[in-house]
């Protein structure tokens, strides 16, 4: 049949990748009108991409959700001071030529309706402004990091509070407790089961709270009797683990649609499953036992492999093929 396309859609979206220019920050002012203000600040992005974030000269960090910016403009499309004296300040109405080729303007929101703008001028006269609002811009409307997998929204969270640290460098425990806020007696005993501080007025080291005490956090909080009903359905009950054969079955019995043609969607082969055992679970004698631990299966089943839209499937759009 002339035009007919093979039964397996292949990805074609791209992977986030930030450039190395936006990790390491550029110096900008940044600017407002109500109420006037204006200060010089370092405007970075996490090497995830997942926060626009800048530093002033308080060393207070104030932190952007990458996934609410709406849009990114400069030149003649970006917003453009009228107070007096903030267009002094930023070279409006000087010798220099086309000071609107260096601002930024970041507009926000929950939505294309409401919305905010935040204002940015490069420091330097080059194409910095151009380059930051064209690689945010795809930070923003990456169709993959709008899909991504729990792990990886668990891992936006932990970047946060990473990034949100005090003057002294530490991590306020009033920053998990706002984070995580429907339970904070919860929150507290969470905490204290990581042998991590848990008083409101205190802060945490960064190098104690590492992502795997941030795991072992989140598991404490937020206790999965749906993996024990599970391991119930599939003989691992009372057992620390699965066995290869026990997650094969899961994974091609339970997981699998069994109307998916076997020739192009065939069930998964020992290896492949020996492929994910190695790439979600975290203790090496079970790796080396062909076995998953409780902790690698909750990874596993908050893995890409079980996100909610399956990513070969997000860039199709109104083909009547599939």
């Amino acid at each position: 049949m002339a035009g007919a396309r093979p039964g397996v859609h292949a990805l074609q979206l791209e992977p986030l990748r930030v450039p190395e220019t936006l990790i390491k920050g550029s110096k900008f002012m940044k600017w407002d009108e109500e109420p006037t203000s204006r200060a010089l600040v370092t405007l970075r992005v996490d090497p995830q991409g997942f926060f626009l974030y800048w530093t002033g000269p308080s060393l207070e960090v104030d932190v952007l959700d990458i996934s609410y910016i709406r849009d990114t403009r400069t030149g003649r499309y970006a917003k453009l001071p009228k107070d007096p004296k903030i267009r002094e300040t930023l070279g409006f109405g000087g010798p220099e030529q086309q000071p609107e080729d260096k601002l930024l303007t970041v507009v926000h929101g929950p939505d294309m309706v409401n919305v905010s703008f935040l204002n940015f001028m490069a420091v330097v006269q080059d194409n910095t402004a151009k380059i930051w609002a064209e690689e945010v811009f795809k930070l923003a409307t990456n169709v993959l990091a709008q899909n991504a997998s729990r792990n990886t929204f668990l891992q936006k969270v932990y970047t946060r509070l990473k990034l949100q640290v005090n003057q002294d460098g530490r991590i306020p425990v009033k920053s998990i407790l706002k984070m995580f806020s429907a339970d904070k007696k919860r929150v507290e005993t969470a905490l204290e089961s990581c042998s991590l501080n848990f008083n409101r007025s205190e802060s945490i080291k960064p190098e104690e709270f590492t992502l795997e005490v941030f795991e072992h956090f989140v598991n404490k909080l937020c206790l999965r009797p749906d993996i024990d009903k599970i391991l119930l359905e599939i003989g691992a009950k009372g057992k620390p683990y699965l066995s290869l054969d026990q997650l094969m079955e899961f994974i091609n019995q339970k997981q699998r649609d069994p109307r998916l043609n076997e020739v192009l969607y065939p069930p998964l082969t020992r290896a492949q499953v020996r492929q994910l055992i190695a790439k979600y679970e975290p203790n090496q004698q079970f790796q080396q036992r062909d076995q998953m631990s409780l902790e690698g299966f909750g990874r596993y089943l908050g893995g890409e492999e079980n996100t909610v839209v399956p990513p070969e499937k997000l860039d199709l759009s109104d083909d009547m093929t599939h």
